[in-house]
């Protein structure tokens, strides 16, 4: 943050089959073929990759609060209401409801962060 991004992205590792890092990964966490999770960006293995250690909704919670962290800093905040007026009205109102769907989802944990949608 200290950087001073305009914006940023907190996704959930996923190894993908073919990369370098695929191989050997079962060493360091397991599949979980449950079901409960769900990868859409695989057709051939839908299994989310959980670390050892950790359990999937830690690592969720983790990336809801580094979004909420970086995006309700003051400087963002003033960027986002100082972008208001260069944008089209259209746009101004997608902003503000993706912020706010946003933020509701997070209160009321119906969001799915990761991989899983």
């Amino acid at each position: 943050m200290d950087s001073g991004p305009d914006y940023s992205l907190f996704p959930i590792f996923e190894p993908y089959p073919g990369t370098e890092i695929w191989q050997g990964i079962e060493k360091h966490g397991t599949f979980d073929k449950s079901g409960k999770y769900q990868n859409a960006l695989l057709s051939e293995n839908s299994a989310v990759w959980i670390p050892n250690g950790r359990t999937r909704e830690e690592l969720e919670n983790f990336a809801a609060q580094a979004m909420m962290r970086f995006y309700l800093r003051p400087r963002q905040i003033w960027l986002g209401i100082a972008n208001i007026f260069y944008a089209t009205p259209a746009r101004v109102f997608r902003y503000f409801a993706s912020g706010l769907m946003f933020m509701a989802n997070a209160v009321f944990g119906s969001s799915r962060g990761g991989a899983r949608y």
